[in-house]
C-alpha cells in the first residue's frame, strides 16, 4: 500500500486515517467531530447530500437517521490511495444502510452517469456535507464537482420545463435521425493532437493570427456558429460541433462547400445539418429524458455515448474537447459577455444578418439589437462588457468543467468573463504547443455493419410497436376492444407524451389522452416509414 496514506488509531481506540503524515480525523476522538458536523447539517427533502472523501464513514448512520425519506446521501472520493484503504469500510456500510451509495470519482463524465442513475425527477436539492479532513485535502476538486452537480440539477429541471415546447422536436429529429446512428460514435474519435476550441464571440477575433501561425500543431474545433468566421478567414477548422435541434444553425454550415471535416453531431440535432456527404460524422447523445425509446436503443446497443445537456454548446464542446484529446485544451471566443453593439465575432452568421437589416431607416441593426437585450456590467478581462445571467451562469459552468479536467484548459482570450481557468498569452501558447501527433479513430468494416443490421431490425421493431398501437386504438374505437388494454403499449411509447403538460398524471384512459397520443404515434410512423 503506498506509503502516504495509512490506517492507524486514535487514542480512544477508535481507527483513523493518516494522509502524508496528517491525521484527517481528530487524534483523540476521530468519530466526534464528524457526529458533530453532521448534527449541524441542515435538513431538505427530496434533496442529494454529497460527502467529499467519506473515508471510514463516522458521521454517517447518524446523519441518515434525521435525514428526510425523500433524501439521499452520496459518497464521493477522488484519491485512489484514500479510496483503497477505506474501501472495506464502505461496503459495510453499503450493506447496512440503503440509502447511502460510494462512488470513485476521476471525470465529470462519471460523475454524470452517476447523476444520470440517481435522478428519476425525485430530487430538487443538492447540499455538501464535509465531515472530515479529506475533504480539505482536494477542496479545489471536490467543490467543481460539487458545483458540477448543481449544474446538472439546475439543466434537468430547466429541461424538464423547456419539454413542453422542444420535446416533440426532439422525437421526431432523432426519429428522422435513425440512419445516423450507424455513424462512428464519438469514443471512438481520439487525437493526440492539443486541441484548440473556438467560439463566436469577439475574442476569437483577436485570436486568428495565431491559430494561422499554429494551425497544423492543432486539432481545430469549433461551435457551429464560429464555423463560418474560420472559414472566411481562410482557416479550416478540423472540427465542428453541432447540438442545435432548430434550422437556425443550418446557415453555420453554408461555408463548408464540400469540404471534409469531423462533426460531432447530437443524435438529436437538426437532421439537415448532419447530410454534409463529405464529412466524418460522429454522433453522441445528451439525453433530454429516459422514455422507453432512450432504454431499447441503450439496450440493443445503438444509443451513441451520452454526454450530461449541457445547454450551452460552447460547454458541451468543452466537455467533447476533453473526451477526444488526452493533451491540452486552448479556448477562445468564449466570452459569454460582448460589447454592447457585438455580441458575436465579425463574419458570423448573426453579423450577416445584422448587415443585412442595416438601412437609412433601421441604422445599425447590430447594436440596437444588443442594447435591446437585458443585461449588467459583467465582471470581465477589459472594461465595458456586458453579460446577463444565463451567459454568466453558463461562463460558471464552463469555469467548473475547466477545473475537472486535471488542469489541462487554458484561456488564450484576451477579453470576455473573468475566469479562473488560466490565462495564457501568445507567448506562452507558443512554448506549450506540441507537433507531433497520432489520430485514431474509426472502427472496423464489420462492426459497422453488424451496427447497421441492428438498427435495421430496431426500426422495424419501433415501426412495429407503433402500428400496433394505431390498430389496436382502431379496435377501441370500433368497440371491439376496452381502453385499458391499451394501456401497457402505451407505456412502451412514453415518448409520444413524455413532453406533455399533464405528465404526471399520465398515462390514462382518458379520451382527450388517447386522442393526442394517437395523433403523435401517426406522426412519428410517417417519419419511420
Amino acid at each position: 500500500m503506498d506509503a502516504r496514506v495509512s490506517l492507524t488509531q486514535a487514542s480512544n481506540g477508535e481507527d483513523n486515517i493518516l494522509c502524508q503524515g496528517k491525521s484527517l480525523y481528530s487524534r483523540y476522538a476521530p468519530s466526534a467531530s464528524a457526529l458533530k458536523a453532521a448534527s449541524k447539517a441542515i435538513l431538505q427533502e427530496n434533496c442529494i447530500y454529497i460527502i467529499p472523501s467519506p473515508l471510514l464513514g463516522y458521521g454517517i448512520f447518524s446523519f441518515i437517521s434525521r435525514m428526510p425519506s425523500t433524501s439521499i446521501v452520496i459518497g464521493i472520493e477522488t484519491d485512489q490511495d484514500l479510496m483503497a484503504v477505506t474501501a472495506g469500510h464502505q461496503q459495510e456500510i453499503l450493506k447496512q444502510e440503503t440509502r447511502y451509495q460510494s462512488y470513485r470519482i476521476e471525470s465529470s463524465g462519471q460523475l454524470y452517469e452517476l447523476f444520470r442513475r440517481v435522478q428519476k425527477g425525485h430530487y430538487r436539492h443538492c447540499t455538501l456535507l464535509p465531515l472530515n479532513g479529506g475533504y480539505s485535502l482536494n477542496k479545489i476538486r471536490y467543490d467543481a464537482l460539487f458545483s458540477t452537480v448543481q449544474h446538472f440539477m439546475k439543466n434537468y429541471w430547466q429541461n424538464r420545463l423547456t419539454m413542453a415546447r422542444m420535446g416533440p422536436l426532439w422525437i421526431k429529429n432523432l426519429i428522422d435521425n435513425f440512419g445516423f446512428l450507424g455513424q462512428m460514435d464519438i469514443k471512438e474519435f481520439h487525437t493526440e493532437k492539443p486541441v484548440l476550441l473556438t467560439g463566436a464571440g469577439e475574442s476569437l477575433e483577436k485570436t486568428i493570427p495565431l491559430i494561422k501561425e499554429y494551425r497544423d500543431s492543432l486539432y481545430l474545433l469549433c461551435v457551429d456558429t464560429a464555423l463560418q468566421a474560420l472559414v472566411r478567414n481562410d482557416i479550416i477548422p478540423d472540427g465542428v460541433v453541432n447540438l442545435e435541434a432548430q434550422f437556425y444553425n443550418l446557415k453555420d454550415f453554408y461555408t463548408l462547400q464540400n469540404r471534409s471535416i469531423d462533426i460531432f453531431s447530437d443524435i438529436t440535432a437538426y437532421p439537415p445539418t448532419l447530410r454534409q456527404k463529405e464529412c466524418n460524422h460522429y454522433i453522441f447523445s445528451s439525453s433530454f429524458e429516459e422514455t422507453a425509446l432512450h432504454k431499447r436503443l441503450r439496450s440493443a446497443e445503438l444509443l451513441p455515448s451520452e454526454i450530461p445537456p449541457l445547454g450551452s454548446v460552447g460547454v458541451a464542446a468543452l466537455y467533447l474537447a476533453g473526451e477526444i484529446t488526452n493533451s491540452k485544451v486552448f479556448i477562445t471566443g468564449l466570452d459569454f459577455s460582448y460589447r454592447e453593439g457585438k455580441t458575436h465575432a465579425c463574419e458570423t452568421p448573426f453579423h450577416d444578418w445584422c448587415r443585412l437589416k442595416e438601412g437609412r431607416l433601421k441604422g445599425d441593426v447590430w447594436y440596437s439589437f444588443s442594447k435591446s437585450r437585458p443585461s449588467y456590467p459583467s465582471l470581465g478581462k477589459v472594461k465595458g462588457f456586458v453579460t446577463n445571467s444565463i451567459l454568466e451562469s453558463y461562463g460558471r459552468q464552463l469555469e467548473d468543467l475547466s477545473t475537472t479536467m486535471e488542469n489541462r484548459v487554458f484561456d488564450l482570450a484576451e477579453m470576455g468573463l473573468k475566469m479562473s481557468i488560466p490565462s495564457i498569452n501568445g507567448e506562452e501558447f507558443r512554448c506549450m504547443i506540441k507537433s507531433e501527433y497520432r489520430e485514431i479513430h474509426g472502427e472496423n468494416s464489420s462492426n459497422q455493419e453488424d451496427k447497421r443490421s441492428r438498427l435495421s431490425k430496431f426500426r422495424e421493431s419501433e415501426k412495429k410497436r407503433l402500428k400496433d398501437l394505431i390498430s389496436l386504438w382502431d379496435d377501441i374505437i370500433n368497440r371491439n376492444k376496452k381502453e385499458e388494454e391499451i394501456l401497457p403499449l402505451i407505456f412502451e411509447c412514453d415518448y409520444l407524451y413524455f413532453h406533455f403538460p399533464d405528465r404526471n398524471q399520465l398515462p390514462n384512459t382518458d379520451p382527450a389522452f388517447l386522442f393526442r397520443v394517437i395523433r403523435e404515434a401517426r406522426d412519428l410512423l410517417r417519419r419511420l416509414s
